[in-house]
């Protein structure tokens, strides 16, 4: 593969990363709307699954 081809596909899967949108949580605004105050929250998950 010549360098110029590897940049293309390199940009091609970066926009199609960008182009995914996450999944709308239906507790994203409650969360959203303790930022800030007390007690301190803890989120956790799965690691590097969004």
């Amino acid at each position: 593969m010549e360098k110029d081809e590897i940049i293309r596909f390199i940009a091609e899967w970066q926009n199609r990363i960008l182009r995914i949108h996450g999944i709308d949580r239906e507790y994203l605004h409650a969360l959203q709307e303790t930022i800030g105050s007390r007690p301190i929250k803890i989120i956790s998950g799965f690691r590097r699954s969004g």
